[in-house]
Protein backbone atom coordinates (compact mmCIF):
# COMPACT_ATOMS: atom_id res chain seq x y z
CA UNK A 1 0.00 0.00 0.00
CA UNK A 2 1.44 3.40 -0.90
CA UNK A 3 1.41 5.66 1.83
CA UNK A 4 1.37 9.58 1.92
CA UNK A 5 4.74 10.87 3.97
CA UNK A 6 4.04 14.21 6.27
CA UNK A 7 6.85 15.90 8.37
CA UNK A 8 6.11 18.09 11.54
CA UNK A 9 7.27 21.02 12.08
CA UNK A 10 9.57 20.87 14.80
CA UNK A 11 8.42 20.39 18.50
CA UNK A 12 10.83 23.26 20.53
CA UNK A 13 11.66 23.36 24.56
CA UNK A 14 12.90 27.11 25.08
CA UNK A 15 14.58 29.30 27.52
CA UNK A 16 12.63 30.49 29.92
CA UNK A 17 10.77 33.82 29.01
CA UNK A 18 10.04 32.29 26.11
CA UNK A 19 6.91 29.87 24.98
CA UNK A 20 6.62 27.33 21.89
CA UNK A 21 3.28 25.61 21.62
CA UNK A 22 1.07 23.94 19.06
CA UNK A 23 -2.24 25.63 18.01
CA UNK A 24 -3.71 21.75 17.38
CA UNK A 25 -3.23 19.92 20.44
CA UNK A 26 -6.23 18.10 22.40
CA UNK A 27 -6.12 18.35 26.04
CA UNK A 28 -6.34 15.72 29.03
CA UNK A 29 -8.24 16.55 31.90
CA UNK A 30 -4.85 17.89 33.81
CA UNK A 31 -3.85 19.76 31.27
CA UNK A 32 -1.49 17.26 29.55
CA UNK A 33 -1.84 17.87 25.71
CA UNK A 34 -1.09 15.15 22.53
CA UNK A 35 -0.75 16.20 19.04
CA UNK A 36 -4.62 16.97 17.71
CA UNK A 37 -5.33 17.03 13.74
CA UNK A 38 -4.45 14.43 13.18
CA UNK A 39 -3.33 12.60 16.52
CA UNK A 40 -0.38 11.09 16.11
CA UNK A 41 1.90 8.26 17.65
CA UNK A 42 3.89 5.51 16.54
CA UNK A 43 2.04 2.38 16.34
CA UNK A 44 3.90 -0.31 18.14
CA UNK A 45 6.01 0.24 21.41
CA UNK A 46 8.83 0.10 22.57
CA UNK A 47 10.27 3.03 20.51
CA UNK A 48 14.13 2.37 20.32
CA UNK A 49 15.72 5.94 20.62
CA UNK A 50 19.56 5.87 19.46
CA UNK A 51 22.19 8.43 20.35
CA UNK A 52 24.97 9.30 18.53
CA UNK A 53 26.95 10.83 21.07
CA UNK A 54 30.52 11.26 18.43
CA UNK A 55 29.65 15.35 19.47
CA UNK A 56 29.05 16.21 22.64
CA UNK A 57 28.05 20.01 23.84
CA UNK A 58 30.87 21.93 25.17
CA UNK A 59 30.61 23.69 28.52
CA UNK A 60 29.98 22.40 32.33
CA UNK A 61 33.07 20.07 32.23
CA UNK A 62 30.74 16.90 31.33
CA UNK A 63 32.05 14.07 29.46
CA UNK A 64 30.87 11.34 26.70
CA UNK A 65 29.35 9.43 29.27
CA UNK A 66 27.89 12.15 31.42
CA UNK A 67 25.81 13.04 28.52
CA UNK A 68 25.37 9.37 27.32
CA UNK A 69 24.10 8.42 30.46
CA UNK A 70 21.83 11.24 31.17
CA UNK A 71 20.23 10.86 27.99
CA UNK A 72 19.68 7.46 28.53
CA UNK A 73 18.02 8.56 32.13
CA UNK A 74 16.07 10.86 30.17
CA UNK A 75 14.82 8.90 27.20
CA UNK A 76 13.91 5.70 29.68
CA UNK A 77 11.77 8.16 32.13
CA UNK A 78 9.06 7.74 30.23
CA UNK A 79 8.51 3.76 31.04
CA UNK A 80 7.74 5.21 34.80
CA UNK A 81 4.32 6.28 32.55
CA UNK A 82 3.99 3.91 29.77
CA UNK A 83 5.29 0.45 30.69
CA UNK A 84 8.12 -0.40 28.48
CA UNK A 85 7.26 2.40 26.03
CA UNK A 86 10.71 3.14 24.58
CA UNK A 87 14.55 2.26 25.23
CA UNK A 88 17.48 4.52 24.59
CA UNK A 89 20.95 3.35 23.36
CA UNK A 90 24.34 4.60 21.85
CA UNK A 91 24.50 4.02 18.15
CA UNK A 92 27.13 6.15 16.36
CA UNK A 93 26.12 5.39 12.40
CA UNK A 94 23.14 6.81 12.91
CA UNK A 95 23.35 10.86 11.34
CA UNK A 96 23.46 13.88 13.48
CA UNK A 97 20.25 16.04 12.95
CA UNK A 98 17.17 15.60 11.67
CA UNK A 99 17.12 13.33 8.89
CA UNK A 100 13.95 10.91 7.71
CA UNK A 101 16.11 7.61 7.93
CA UNK A 102 14.22 5.36 10.25
CA UNK A 103 16.83 6.23 13.21
CA UNK A 104 15.16 7.74 16.22
CA UNK A 105 18.09 9.66 16.65
CA UNK A 106 18.87 11.86 19.88
CA UNK A 107 22.09 14.19 18.85
CA UNK A 108 23.87 16.91 20.26
CA UNK A 109 24.04 19.96 17.73
CA UNK A 110 22.32 21.37 14.79
CA UNK A 111 24.26 20.11 11.25
CA UNK A 112 21.64 21.54 9.38
CA UNK A 113 21.04 25.41 11.37
CA UNK A 114 17.34 25.17 11.48
CA UNK A 115 17.17 25.68 15.21
CA UNK A 116 16.65 29.67 16.16
CA UNK A 117 18.00 31.63 19.20
CA UNK A 118 16.75 30.93 22.75
CA UNK A 119 15.86 27.27 21.41
CA UNK A 120 17.27 24.60 23.44
CA UNK A 121 16.48 21.43 21.47
CA UNK A 122 13.74 20.31 19.07
CA UNK A 123 12.16 17.41 17.99
CA UNK A 124 10.62 16.87 14.66
CA UNK A 125 8.53 13.57 13.36
CA UNK A 126 7.49 12.44 10.26
CA UNK A 127 4.72 10.53 9.42
CA UNK A 128 2.06 8.78 7.39
CA UNK A 129 -1.30 10.01 6.30
CA UNK A 130 -2.69 6.77 4.87
CA UNK A 131 -1.68 4.27 7.68
CA UNK A 132 -3.23 4.75 10.77
CA UNK A 133 -3.95 2.69 14.21
CA UNK A 134 -6.93 3.06 16.89
CA UNK A 135 -7.40 2.44 20.35
CA UNK A 136 -9.44 3.55 23.32
CA UNK A 137 -7.87 5.77 25.80
CA UNK A 138 -8.76 6.27 29.65
CA UNK A 139 -9.23 9.92 29.74
CA UNK A 140 -10.25 10.95 25.65
CA UNK A 141 -12.10 8.05 24.23
CA UNK A 142 -11.65 5.85 21.13
CA UNK A 143 -9.02 7.66 18.80
CA UNK A 144 -7.10 7.46 15.30
CA UNK A 145 -3.56 7.91 15.40
CA UNK A 146 -1.57 8.38 12.18
CA UNK A 147 1.65 6.12 12.18
CA UNK A 148 5.04 7.79 12.65
CA UNK A 149 7.81 6.30 11.10
CA UNK A 150 10.73 8.80 12.40
CA UNK A 151 11.77 11.18 14.94
CA UNK A 152 14.73 13.02 15.41
CA UNK A 153 16.06 15.21 18.35
CA UNK A 154 18.21 17.78 18.49
CA UNK A 155 20.25 20.14 21.06
CA UNK A 156 21.13 23.48 19.74
CA UNK A 157 24.72 24.76 19.23
CA UNK A 158 26.63 27.27 20.91
CA UNK A 159 24.47 26.26 24.49
CA UNK A 160 26.36 25.04 27.47
CA UNK A 161 24.72 22.20 29.63
CA UNK A 162 24.95 20.34 33.01
CA UNK A 163 23.50 17.37 34.94
CA UNK A 164 21.66 16.33 38.02
CA UNK A 165 24.53 16.49 41.19
CA UNK A 166 23.04 12.86 41.03
CA UNK A 167 20.60 10.74 39.19
CA UNK A 168 17.31 12.12 40.81
CA UNK A 169 18.06 14.86 42.37
CA UNK A 170 16.84 18.09 41.89
CA UNK A 171 19.92 19.84 42.08
CA UNK A 172 22.01 20.14 38.92
CA UNK A 173 25.85 19.62 39.35
CA UNK A 174 28.06 22.08 41.41
CA UNK A 175 28.65 25.09 39.84
CA UNK A 176 26.02 25.02 37.10
CA UNK A 177 25.77 28.88 35.58
CA UNK A 178 22.84 30.88 35.33
CA UNK A 179 24.24 33.98 34.39
CA UNK A 180 25.35 35.71 32.17
CA UNK A 181 22.81 34.42 29.32
CA UNK A 182 26.07 33.60 27.31
CA UNK A 183 27.36 31.36 29.60
CA UNK A 184 23.77 29.65 30.59
CA UNK A 185 23.46 25.72 31.50
CA UNK A 186 20.60 23.97 31.14
CA UNK A 187 19.62 20.24 32.18
CA UNK A 188 20.58 18.03 29.05
CA UNK A 189 18.42 14.78 31.57
CA UNK A 190 15.24 16.84 31.67
CA UNK A 191 15.51 18.40 28.06
CA UNK A 192 15.99 14.26 27.03
CA UNK A 193 12.69 13.95 28.84
CA UNK A 194 10.86 16.93 27.31
CA UNK A 195 11.61 15.95 23.67
CA UNK A 196 11.65 12.61 24.10
CA UNK A 197 7.96 13.31 25.06
CA UNK A 198 7.28 15.07 22.30
CA UNK A 199 8.75 12.06 20.10
CA UNK A 200 5.95 9.55 21.85
CA UNK A 201 3.32 12.18 20.26
CA UNK A 202 2.93 14.38 23.54
CA UNK A 203 2.58 18.76 23.11
CA UNK A 204 3.19 20.90 25.47
CA UNK A 205 1.55 21.04 29.03
CA UNK A 206 0.34 24.08 30.40
CA UNK A 207 1.08 23.55 33.80
CA UNK A 208 4.85 25.14 34.52
CA UNK A 209 5.48 22.45 37.05
CA UNK A 210 5.32 20.02 34.35
CA UNK A 211 8.08 18.56 31.93
CA UNK A 212 6.26 18.78 29.12
CA UNK A 213 6.08 22.42 29.84
CA UNK A 214 7.12 24.98 26.89
CA UNK A 215 9.86 26.48 28.63
CA UNK A 216 12.66 25.72 30.94
CA UNK A 217 15.20 28.25 32.97
CA UNK A 218 18.88 27.62 33.38
CA UNK A 219 19.78 25.20 36.15
CA UNK A 220 16.83 24.00 36.59
CA UNK A 221 17.39 20.32 37.33
CA UNK A 222 13.68 19.35 38.60
CA UNK A 223 12.20 18.76 34.81
CA UNK A 224 14.34 15.09 34.83
CA UNK A 225 11.14 12.82 36.01
CA UNK A 226 7.34 12.61 34.64
CA UNK A 227 4.90 14.08 36.74
CA UNK A 228 1.72 12.63 37.77
CA UNK A 229 0.03 14.82 34.41
CA UNK A 230 2.68 14.01 31.90
CA UNK A 231 2.23 10.36 32.88
CA UNK A 232 -1.71 10.79 32.66
CA UNK A 233 -1.44 12.58 29.23
CA UNK A 234 1.12 9.94 28.15
CA UNK A 235 -1.65 7.29 28.74
CA UNK A 236 -3.60 8.03 26.32
CA UNK A 237 -1.41 7.92 23.50
CA UNK A 238 -2.31 4.90 21.51
CA UNK A 239 0.75 1.87 21.06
Amino acid sequence: MKMTRNLLAASALVAAGALYGFALAESTPCGGKIRDSPHRSFAAKPVAFVINNTVIPPGGGLTVNDVTNATIRGATEWNNAVAGVDSASVNNSAPRGFIDDGFNTISYEDPQKVLSNGTLAATYVAWYNSSTHTCTTPNLGTLTFNDYRNTDLVYNNGLKWTVPASPGSDTCKSGCTSFPPRKAQYDIDGIAVHEVGHGLGLDHSVNPADTMYGSVGACDCAKQSVTSCDSQTAQNLCY
